[in-house]
Protein backbone atom coordinates (compact mmCIF):
# COMPACT_ATOMS: atom_id res chain seq x y z
CA UNK A 1 0.00 0.00 0.00
CA UNK A 2 1.55 3.40 -1.28
CA UNK A 3 1.46 6.03 1.47
CA UNK A 4 -0.40 8.13 0.36
CA UNK A 5 -3.61 5.86 0.14
CA UNK A 6 -2.78 5.45 3.79
CA UNK A 7 -2.70 9.00 5.08
CA UNK A 8 -6.39 8.67 3.00
CA UNK A 9 -7.90 5.70 4.46
CA UNK A 10 -6.90 7.40 7.93
CA UNK A 11 -8.49 10.71 7.38
CA UNK A 12 -11.67 8.97 5.91
CA UNK A 13 -11.85 7.52 9.10
CA UNK A 14 -11.40 10.17 11.41
CA UNK A 15 -13.92 12.06 9.55
CA UNK A 16 -16.45 8.56 10.18
CA UNK A 17 -15.36 8.82 13.59
CA UNK A 18 -16.29 12.49 13.95
CA UNK A 19 -19.41 12.24 11.76
CA UNK A 20 -20.61 9.21 14.04
CA UNK A 21 -19.64 11.47 17.62
CA UNK A 22 -22.09 14.20 16.08
CA UNK A 23 -24.71 12.29 15.17
CA UNK A 24 -24.36 10.18 18.86
CA UNK A 25 -25.15 13.64 20.54
CA UNK A 26 -27.76 14.73 18.40
CA UNK A 27 -29.84 11.30 18.44
CA UNK A 28 -28.87 11.77 22.43
CA UNK A 29 -30.37 15.34 23.07
CA UNK A 30 -33.40 14.57 20.93
CA UNK A 31 -33.97 11.60 23.55
CA UNK A 32 -33.59 13.48 26.59
CA UNK A 33 -35.88 16.28 24.93
CA UNK A 34 -38.65 13.29 24.37
CA UNK A 35 -38.21 12.40 28.16
CA UNK A 36 -38.66 16.04 29.48
CA UNK A 37 -41.67 16.61 27.29
CA UNK A 38 -43.02 13.47 28.48
CA UNK A 39 -42.48 14.13 32.17
CA UNK A 40 -43.71 17.87 31.22
CA UNK A 41 -40.37 19.29 32.54
CA UNK A 42 -39.95 21.01 29.50
CA UNK A 43 -40.33 24.82 29.75
CA UNK A 44 -42.47 26.95 27.33
CA UNK A 45 -40.60 29.03 25.19
CA UNK A 46 -40.91 32.86 25.88
CA UNK A 47 -41.18 35.40 23.43
CA UNK A 48 -40.11 38.45 24.30
CA UNK A 49 -41.75 41.18 21.72
CA UNK A 50 -39.06 44.13 20.40
CA UNK A 51 -40.64 47.69 19.71
CA UNK A 52 -41.54 47.90 16.10
CA UNK A 53 -39.31 49.14 14.08
CA UNK A 54 -40.40 53.16 13.26
CA UNK A 55 -42.72 53.25 9.81
CA UNK A 56 -40.02 55.20 7.08
CA UNK A 57 -41.50 58.95 6.92
CA UNK A 58 -42.38 60.32 3.70
CA UNK A 59 -40.28 62.14 1.52
CA UNK A 60 -40.36 66.07 1.67
CA UNK A 61 -38.90 67.74 -1.04
CA UNK A 62 -38.08 71.00 0.53
CA UNK A 63 -35.40 69.15 2.86
CA UNK A 64 -33.44 68.55 -0.46
CA UNK A 65 -33.88 72.23 -1.35
CA UNK A 66 -30.07 72.80 0.32
CA UNK A 67 -28.69 70.23 -1.22
CA UNK A 68 -29.61 71.43 -5.06
CA UNK A 69 -29.26 74.72 -4.16
CA UNK A 70 -25.70 73.93 -3.28
CA UNK A 71 -24.50 71.95 -6.15
CA UNK A 72 -20.71 72.43 -6.59
CA UNK A 73 -20.79 72.16 -10.09
CA UNK A 74 -24.33 73.94 -10.97
CA UNK A 75 -23.87 77.57 -9.31
CA UNK A 76 -26.66 79.24 -10.85
CA UNK A 77 -29.00 76.82 -9.02
CA UNK A 78 -28.51 78.67 -6.08
CA UNK A 79 -32.06 80.68 -5.26
CA UNK A 80 -29.43 83.24 -3.50
CA UNK A 81 -27.71 85.83 -6.00
CA UNK A 82 -24.51 86.18 -5.17
CA UNK A 83 -24.17 90.30 -5.65
CA UNK A 84 -20.12 91.05 -6.21
CA UNK A 85 -19.34 94.26 -5.22
CA UNK A 86 -16.21 96.42 -6.58
CA UNK A 87 -13.61 97.08 -3.85
CA UNK A 88 -14.36 100.36 -2.56
CA UNK A 89 -12.09 103.25 -4.11
CA UNK A 90 -8.89 103.86 -2.12
CA UNK A 91 -9.46 107.01 0.22
CA UNK A 92 -8.25 110.55 -1.06
CA UNK A 93 -5.11 111.91 0.30
CA UNK A 94 -5.88 115.33 1.48
CA UNK A 95 -3.58 118.24 0.10
CA UNK A 96 -0.74 119.97 2.14
CA UNK A 97 -1.96 122.63 4.31
CA UNK A 98 -0.65 125.94 3.61
CA UNK A 99 2.25 127.96 5.66
CA UNK A 100 1.43 130.82 7.68
CA UNK A 101 3.48 133.90 7.84
CA UNK A 102 1.23 136.08 10.53
CA UNK A 103 -1.61 137.48 12.11
CA UNK A 104 -3.45 140.84 12.13
CA UNK A 105 -5.89 140.58 14.70
CA UNK A 106 -6.92 144.31 14.12
CA UNK A 107 -10.80 145.48 13.01
CA UNK A 108 -14.29 143.29 12.67
CA UNK A 109 -12.08 141.21 10.64
CA UNK A 110 -8.71 139.45 11.60
CA UNK A 111 -6.45 138.46 8.90
CA UNK A 112 -4.28 135.35 8.98
CA UNK A 113 -0.94 135.56 6.28
CA UNK A 114 -1.25 132.23 4.83
CA UNK A 115 0.99 130.97 1.43
CA UNK A 116 0.92 128.06 -0.43
CA UNK A 117 4.65 128.39 -1.98
CA UNK A 118 7.30 130.36 -2.81
CA UNK A 119 5.91 134.11 -3.49
CA UNK A 120 2.26 133.15 -2.96
CA UNK A 121 1.44 134.38 0.18
CA UNK A 122 -1.19 136.68 0.75
CA UNK A 123 -3.66 137.47 3.98
CA UNK A 124 -7.34 135.95 4.30
CA UNK A 125 -10.18 136.19 6.20
CA UNK A 126 -12.60 133.05 7.68
CA UNK A 127 -14.52 131.84 5.42
CA UNK A 128 -11.77 132.24 2.46
CA UNK A 129 -10.13 129.23 0.30
CA UNK A 130 -6.33 129.04 0.31
CA UNK A 131 -5.79 126.66 -2.54
CA UNK A 132 -8.20 123.56 -1.88
CA UNK A 133 -8.70 124.13 2.03
CA UNK A 134 -11.22 127.11 3.17
CA UNK A 135 -10.67 128.67 6.30
CA UNK A 136 -13.56 128.24 8.95
CA UNK A 137 -12.19 129.96 11.55
CA UNK A 138 -9.10 131.12 13.65
CA UNK A 139 -7.88 132.94 16.81
CA UNK A 140 -4.34 133.81 17.63
CA UNK A 141 -3.26 130.14 18.90
CA UNK A 142 -5.23 127.56 16.37
CA UNK A 143 -7.06 127.30 12.87
CA UNK A 144 -9.60 125.65 11.38
CA UNK A 145 -9.59 124.02 7.66
CA UNK A 146 -11.94 122.05 5.89
CA UNK A 147 -11.62 119.84 2.57
CA UNK A 148 -14.34 118.48 1.35
CA UNK A 149 -16.04 116.61 3.95
CA UNK A 150 -12.71 116.88 6.34
CA UNK A 151 -12.39 119.33 9.04
CA UNK A 152 -8.47 119.74 10.41
CA UNK A 153 -7.69 122.06 13.54
CA UNK A 154 -4.09 122.61 13.75
CA UNK A 155 -2.15 125.23 15.68
CA UNK A 156 -0.31 127.98 13.90
CA UNK A 157 3.13 127.81 15.36
CA UNK A 158 2.74 124.23 13.35
CA UNK A 159 2.11 126.21 10.25
CA UNK A 160 4.79 128.53 10.43
CA UNK A 161 7.22 128.27 7.38
CA UNK A 162 10.41 127.70 9.22
CA UNK A 163 12.57 128.37 5.68
CA UNK A 164 10.29 130.61 3.82
CA UNK A 165 13.17 131.34 1.13
CA UNK A 166 13.31 128.02 -0.15
CA UNK A 167 17.02 127.22 1.27
CA UNK A 168 20.24 129.40 0.81
CA UNK A 169 22.40 131.18 3.28
CA UNK A 170 21.63 131.53 6.66
CA UNK A 171 21.38 134.83 6.37
CA UNK A 172 18.29 134.67 3.99
CA UNK A 173 16.81 132.08 6.38
CA UNK A 174 17.21 134.21 9.15
CA UNK A 175 15.99 137.57 7.46
CA UNK A 176 12.14 138.76 6.59
CA UNK A 177 9.89 135.85 4.84
CA UNK A 178 8.87 136.34 1.10
CA UNK A 179 5.71 138.83 0.66
CA UNK A 180 2.85 138.13 1.89
CA UNK A 181 2.76 139.24 5.21
CA UNK A 182 0.99 141.96 4.49
CA UNK A 183 1.03 144.65 7.20
CA UNK A 184 2.17 144.17 11.15
CA UNK A 185 0.83 141.26 12.96
CA UNK A 186 -0.99 142.32 16.17
CA UNK A 187 1.00 144.19 18.80
CA UNK A 188 4.03 144.83 16.68
CA UNK A 189 5.61 148.28 16.84
CA UNK A 190 7.01 149.60 13.17
CA UNK A 191 10.70 150.89 13.08
CA UNK A 192 9.86 154.30 12.10
CA UNK A 193 13.29 155.50 10.80
CA UNK A 194 14.41 159.12 10.94
CA UNK A 195 14.45 161.40 7.28
CA UNK A 196 18.21 160.80 7.08
CA UNK A 197 17.87 157.26 7.69
CA UNK A 198 15.23 156.90 4.53
CA UNK A 199 17.02 155.54 1.31
CA UNK A 200 15.09 155.71 -1.76
CA UNK A 201 15.32 153.43 -4.30
CA UNK A 202 19.19 153.47 -6.42
CA UNK A 203 20.90 154.15 -3.61
CA UNK A 204 23.22 151.76 -1.33
CA UNK A 205 21.44 148.41 -0.23
CA UNK A 206 18.69 148.76 -2.32
CA UNK A 207 19.35 146.36 -5.31
CA UNK A 208 16.13 143.91 -5.33
CA UNK A 209 13.53 146.23 -3.92
CA UNK A 210 9.91 145.38 -5.48
CA UNK A 211 6.81 146.07 -4.10
CA UNK A 212 4.61 142.93 -3.98
CA UNK A 213 0.45 142.69 -4.38
CA UNK A 214 -2.26 144.90 -2.14
CA UNK A 215 -2.74 143.12 1.16
CA UNK A 216 -6.46 144.89 1.14
CA UNK A 217 -5.46 146.42 4.36
CA UNK A 218 -5.05 150.31 5.00
CA UNK A 219 -3.07 150.29 1.08
CA UNK A 220 -0.27 148.26 2.17
CA UNK A 221 1.65 145.87 -0.20
CA UNK A 222 3.46 142.75 0.36
CA UNK A 223 7.20 142.16 -0.02
CA UNK A 224 8.18 139.83 -2.56
CA UNK A 225 10.99 136.92 -2.39
CA UNK A 226 14.63 138.00 -2.40
CA UNK A 227 13.66 141.55 -1.33
CA UNK A 228 16.67 142.33 0.87
CA UNK A 229 16.43 146.20 0.83
CA UNK A 230 16.69 147.93 4.68
CA UNK A 231 13.68 149.40 5.93
CA UNK A 232 13.10 152.87 5.38
CA UNK A 233 13.41 152.14 1.26
CA UNK A 234 11.23 154.08 -0.78
CA UNK A 235 10.07 152.79 -4.24
CA UNK A 236 7.27 154.47 -6.04
CA UNK A 237 5.66 156.00 -3.53
CA UNK A 238 5.68 153.29 -1.08
CA UNK A 239 8.41 152.95 1.77
CA UNK A 240 9.40 149.84 3.79
CA UNK A 241 8.52 148.89 7.18
CA UNK A 242 10.26 146.40 9.00
CA UNK A 243 8.28 145.10 12.21
CA UNK A 244 9.18 142.30 14.63
CA UNK A 245 6.21 140.01 15.53
CA UNK A 246 5.44 136.81 17.25
CA UNK A 247 6.46 134.95 13.94
CA UNK A 248 9.84 136.85 13.84
CA UNK A 249 10.85 139.64 11.93
CA UNK A 250 8.32 140.49 8.71
CA UNK A 251 8.06 143.56 6.14
CA UNK A 252 4.98 145.45 4.74
CA UNK A 253 5.01 148.41 2.14
CA UNK A 254 3.25 151.50 3.29
CA UNK A 255 2.18 154.56 1.49
CA UNK A 256 4.80 157.53 1.90
CA UNK A 257 2.88 160.33 4.08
Amino acid sequence: MSRKLFYLNAALLVGIILAAAALYGRWTEARQREEMMRLGRLAALRWNPTAPIPPARPVSAIEYSLISAQMLFSRDRNPNIIVELPPPPPEKKAPPLPKAYGLMLIGAKPRIILGTGLGNQRSYTAGEKVGPWEIVSFDNKTITFTWEDKTVEKRIEDLVDNNPMGGGSQQQQAGPPPGGYGGPPAGAAGVAPSPSALTTIGGPGADGAKVGADTGLSGTKSCTPGDNSPAGTVLNGMKKVMVQGMFGPSCYWEPVK
